[in-house]
């Protein structure tokens, strides 16, 4: 259970710092429940709601060159 303590706050460290939002937050935010895509866009834990299209347009834009998706 330490261990998954540990985790856990590591994963909360990392996504405040990542997605630059108040530590807090994203501790209450952070309860182990899934977010469907519109809660979680809401909440700024992602950036946008697509399917596989819109990911690769979305990674061209952010890298400025062919997104390659593995499956």
């Amino acid at each position: 259970m330490r261990d998954v303590k540990i985790l856990h706050e590591n994963f909360i460290k990392a996504v405040a710092d990542n997605r630059n939002m108040d530590i807090e937050k994203v501790r209450q935010l952070a309860d182990g429940s899934s977010m469907p895509g519109q809660m979680a866009l809401e909440n700024n834990l992602i950036d946008k709601i697509g399917g596989r299209y819109e990911i690769e347009e979305y990674l061209k834009e952010k890298i400025g060159g062919e997104a390659k998706i593995c499956r």
